[in-house]
């Protein structure tokens, strides 16, 4: 069994500093939705506090992909195919998703984060709601 070292640090309501022996990581949230941006990449988690029922996706950051001298086995050389030169037409560029539209120039956002945001607001409103009705 592995030894696990973490320490958590509010900084303020809301707002969090992870420190464990992998390395840093920040969270953003309330009890029930939280994102985490740390050194392996993106994680949104929400769920139903009390009830341990929480869905959680992960986001890795991208690593550059390896040369083509890199993906060989040693002692295989790989031969270069001849390059030809072929028209083509350009491609109109569509109109960038709204989830796009946030990311800088050159990175683009991760799609399958947008139904993760779209569940935290609708739990946040709901739960404002219901506060609402209580109060």
């Amino acid at each position: 069994m592995g030894l696990r070292l973490h320490r958590s640090f509010r900084l303020m309501p809301g707002i969090r500093l992870n420190v464990s022996k992998t390395g840093m990581s920040a969270s953003v949230g309330r009890r029930g939705a939280w994102l985490t941006v740390g050194p392996k990449g993106t994680r949104a988690t929400v769920g139903i506090p009390g009830t341990g029922l929480a869905y959680t996706e992960h986001s890795a950051w991208a690593r550059p992909k390896p040369h083509a001298s890199q993906t060989s086995a040693p002692g295989i050389e790989v031969a270069e195919l001849p390059r030809e030169e072929i028209d083509v037409l350009p491609v109109p560029v569509p109109a960038p998703f709204p989830a796009q539209a946030l990311a800088s120039d050159n990175e683009q956002a991760d799609p399958r984060l947008l139904p993760i945001v779209i569940v935290i607001v609708t739990l946040i409103a709901a739960a404002a709601v219901m506060w609402a009705l209580l109060i």
